[in-house]
C-alpha cells in the first residue's frame, strides 16, 4: 500500500451493533484503525486525547450523534428478493409529432405503466436499477385523419425486444385513449408486460411478491379446487412481503371460484371475504383493479349489485380502459335490469382485453349477458368459446346445458350433461332451480320454464 493511504479494519466497522453507550468506558476513538500516514497519525493522537478527556468529564453518559440531513443510503442497497419488485421505466418517445403527439405518449405510457403497477408486479422507476426491469416506449405519429401508435417493451439492461405492437386510431373523433382500439393495444401491453417481468425472474426470485402473486393468479384460474388453496396461501405469502391491497382483492377474488366452481357454502365465506375487501379498499382504494374485484365480489358473493355497478364505476374512473371493471360493471347492470346495455359494456370489454388469464371470464359474463338479452345463438358460441379457452372451467357448462335443450339440440345437451355429472354426481336440471346453486342467471332468465327439467 502506499505510504499516503491508509487501511480499515473492515470486520470492525461491520462489528454487531451494541446498546448506546455500551462501549463509552474504555473506548478509544477509530479503533482498530491502523495509520501509515504521518501527518495523519499525529493528527488522530490529539483527537483520541480529547476524545478520552471529554469521556472522564462525563461518566457513565453517552453523546449522542447529530442527525446529518441528506439521501437515505439505505434504499440504494439492493433487498432480499423476496422484499424487492420489478420494475418499468417510461423512456422518451423516438417519435412524437408536435405538443398532441408528446401528451398522447405521455398519457398511453403512464396508462400502461399504472396498469403494470396496479397488479403489484412494479414500481414505476426513472432510473435503471440493480433488480430486473422493463423499458416502456410509447411513439405517437398524429396526422389530420388518424394517430398512429406504436408501443415498444424492453429487457431494460441489454435492450432485447420483449413485444411491440402498432394501432391507429381515426383522429377528431373522440379522445383517443378512448378508442377501442388503443385500449385493446394499451391492455395487450399491460398483461405481456406482466408475463415478461415473471420471465425476467430467475428461479432464486421465486419467493419474490410479485412473482407469488403471479403464480397464485395463473393457479386461481385452473379451476383446480387444490390449487385454489395453493393459490391463497401464495397470495398471503406476497401480501407478507409488501404487496399489500391488490393481493387481498385477489385472494378475496379466489373465493368467487371457490363458490362457483365447487359449490362452496356462501355464507360460511362472506366475513372472511367482506373483511378481505374492506382492507383491500383502505391499502389501495385508487387501485382500479382492487375496486373492479371488489365490484364483482359484491354482486356474485353478496348479492348487491348496486354497490357492484357503484364500485365498478369507482374503477372506470380511475381508468376507463380497465377491461375488468367494464365487465364487471355489465354484469351489474344486467342483473339490475338492463340487460341490452350490460351486454354492451361485456362486448366492449372482450374487445378491448388483454390476453390475460381473466379473459375467459369476460366471455363467460358476456355469454351470460347475451342469454338474459335473448341473444340464443351468441350466447352459445360465447360459452362455447369459454370453454375451449380453458376446458376446466364449469360455469359456462351449466349455461351450454340449458341452451342447447332450449334450441333444440338435444344430443349435445347430452353431452354437457355427462360431463357436468363427472364432478356434480348427483346433478339434475332441478339442481340449477336451487337458490344456492351458482347459475342465478338461468334462474331470472325465464329459460328454466320452457324446458323439460326432467331431461336425462
Amino acid at each position: 500500500m502506499a505510504d499516503n493511504c491508509f487501511e480499515v479494519d473492515i470486520e470492525n466497522l461491520l462489528a454487531e451493533d451494541q446498546p448506546v453507550g455500551s462501549r463509552a468506558e474504555g473506548a478509544t476513538l477509530l479503533e482498530g484503525i491502523g495509520i501509515r500516514d504521518e501527518e495523519f497519525e499525529n493528527w488522530l493522537r490529539d483527537e483520541r486525547s480529547a476524545f478520552q478527556g471529554t469521556l472522564s468529564s462525563h461518566p457513565g453518559s453517552v453523546i449522542e450523534p447529530a442527525a446529518v440531513l441528506g439521501p437515505d443510503i439505505s434504499s440504494s442497497f439492493i433487498q432480499s428478493s423476496a422484499m424487492w419488485r420489478p420494475w418499468v421505466r417510461i423512456l422518451s418517445p423516438t417519435v412524437a409529432t408536435g405538443d398532441s403527439g408528446i401528451f398522447y405518449s405521455k398519457v398511453i405510457s403512464d396508462t400502461i405503466a399504472r396498469g403494470i403497477q396496479e397488479y403489484g408486479a412494479a414500481d414505476i422507476s426513472t432510473v435503471i436499477r440493480e433488480t430486473p426491469g422493463i423499458d416502456l416506449q410509447v411513439d405517437v405519429f398524429p396526422t389530420d385523419t388518424f394517430v398512429a401508435v406504436h408501443v415498444t417493451l424492453l429487457e431494460a439492461r441489454s435492450g432485447r425486444l420483449l413485444w411491440s405492437g402498432t394501432q391507429h386510431v381515426p383522429s377528431g373523433v373522440e379522445f383517443i385513449c378512448n378508442v377501442a382500439a388503443l385500449q385493446k393495444l394499451m391492455n395487450q401491453s399491460i398483461d405481456i408486460g406482466l408475463i415478461q417481468l415473471r420471465n425476467l425472474l430467475s428461479d432464486s426470485d421465486n419467493e419474490n411478491a410479485y412473482a407469488i402473486g403471479f403464480d397464485a393468479l395463473q393457479m386461481m384460474f385452473s379451476g383446480s379446487r387444490d390449487n385454489l388453496s395453493i393459490a391463497e396461501s401464495y397470495l398471503d405469502r406476497a401480501y407478507e412481503r409488501g404487496s399489500k391491497g391488490i393481493m387481498l382483492a385477489l385472494k378475496a377474488y379466489s373465493k368467487t371460484f371457490l363458490m362457483g366452481e365447487h359449490l362452496a357454502d356462501r355464507k360460511a365465506h362472506i366475513e372472511e371475504t367482506q373483511a378481505l375487501l374492506r382492507q383491500a379498499i383502505e391499502f389501495e382504494p385508487f387501485n382500479s383493479n382492487v375496486l373492479a374485484f371488489a365490484s364483482y365480489i359484491h354482486s356474485f358473493i353478496l348479492a348487491d349489485y348496486r354497490t357492484g355497478h357503484d364500485l365498478a364505476e369507482k374503477s372506470l374512473n380511475y381508468n376507463p380502459a380497465n377491461p375488468l371493471a367494464l365487465a364487471f360493471l355489465g354484469r351489474a347492470k344486467t342483473y339490475l335490469g338492463k340487460t341490452d346495455e350490460g351486454y354492451r359494456l361485456l362486448s366492449r370489454a372482450r374487445t378491448i382485453a388483454g390476453p390475460g388469464p381473466i379473459r375467459y371470464t369476460i366471455e363467460f359474463l358476456t355469454g351470460v349477458a347475451a342469454t338474459l338479452s335473448g341473444r340464443y345463438a351468441e350466447a352459445i358460441r360465447l360459452h362455447e368459446m369459454s370453454r375451449t379457452m380453458e376446458p376446466r372451467y364449469r360455469a359456462p357448462l351449466r349455461y351450454l346445458l340449458i341452451l342447447y335443450l332450449k334450441t333444440g339440440d338435444q344430443q349435445k345437451a347430452r353431452a354437457i350433461l355427462e360431463e357436468i355429472r363427472k364432478f356434480e354426481p348427483d346433478f339434475s336440471l332441478q339442481t340449477i332451480r336451487q337458490n344456492s346453486y351458482p347459475s342465478e342467471g338461468l334462474r331470472v332468465s325465464g329459460l328454466l320454464d320452457s324446458i323439460n327439467l326432467n331431461f336425462e
